[in-house]
């Protein structure tokens, strides 16, 4: 098992200071990695619930998110060793290319500790505000994976699909990782189990009870095994590197979050396989 950190990127507490000295201190004791998620906005009138709360209120820290990747970017520059994380980042906010670009550019400039997670969201005004249908996100994502691929392995990059189009183009730099960063595929659905499984290296999950990990698992793997064998006369070039990862979290109020990140800053924390504090990431047998 390797443990990693949430870092504070929504609340009161995400601030440069905050961000820079938990990272700082979660690499010198030896934590795996560092993870951060993506939120657009926080609607006043939301229409619709939070999927990890359903008719409760949106969580506090929501008011006030910083952005995922410009956060990374930030930390990047002051580890060395310590993998950074998306979980998730919501692909149809973004079009493959530039996505791609920016993920491939954080790959380089942190010396190949990038780990992606995608998902496709669940937030009807995030939605809107970014200017992208909410029909038919499920078959975009697969879209998306598949020319965000294209983008990070082959020289010369020529796509054309239902959503997204790439004239033939050199795309560079390519991510320093090969054949590309792991990727993660969030969700809770059938139809996210199988992405993961199909066209993912891992899975991505939190706000999840711990009895039904297994029950997760078990389906993304089986999803894997059967996208494996599907392609057993051209072997699959990710198939070594497939893992079923996931993070988990409690949920916590803004003052407990404070409390957590008091300590943490104050140097109150356990070393690694001994007592994790509230925000973790649990990978079992993830290799990266």
């Amino acid at each position: 098992m390797r443990l990693g950190f949430g870092l504070p990127v929504g609340g009161t507490g995400a601030t440069p200071d905050n961000v820079s000295v938990l990272a700082r201190h979660a690499e010198a004791l030896g934590y795996r990695s560092l993870w951060v998620f993506q939120r657009l906005l926080c609607p006043v009138a939301p229409l619709n619930s939070y999927y990890g709360a359903p008719n409760e209120a949106w969580p506090e820290p929501f008011r006030s998110t910083l952005d995922p990747i410009v956060t990374l970017a930030f930390i990047a520059a002051q580890t060395e060793r310590v993998r950074l994380g998306t979980s998730v980042l919501v692909a149809p906010f973004y079009s493959p290319v530039v996505l791609g670009k920016q993920l491939a550019t954080l790959d380089v400039i942190s010396r190949g500790r990038l780990t992606v997670g995608l998902g496709i969201g669940w937030s009807r005004d995030e939605y809107d505000a970014a200017g992208t249908p909410w029909e038919q996100r499920g078959a975009r994502i697969d879209e998306f994976i598949e020319c965000l691929d294209a983008l990070w392995t082959q020289d010369e990059v020529k796509f054309k699909g239902a959503f997204y189009f790439v004239p033939t183009s050199r795309v560079e730099p390519k991510p320093v990782q090969k054949p590309r960063p792991p990727l993660l595929i969030g969700g809770y659905s059938e139809a996210a189990f199988r992405r993961a499984g199909r066209l993912g290296d891992g899975y991505t999950g939190g706000n999840m009870a711990p009895e039904k990990l297994a029950h997760t698992i078990a389906r993304v793997r089986e999803h894997a095994e059967r996208a494996v064998a599907a392609c057993a006369e051209e072997p699959n070039p990710f198939e070594e590197s497939r893992a079923v990862m996931i993070r988990g979290w409690a949920l916590a109020t803004e003052g407990q979050m404070q409390e957590g990140l008091a300590r943490i800053v104050q140097g109150d924390v356990h070393a690694p396989g001994t007592q994790p504090d509230r925000v973790l990431g649990i990978a079992p047998g993830h290799s990266r």
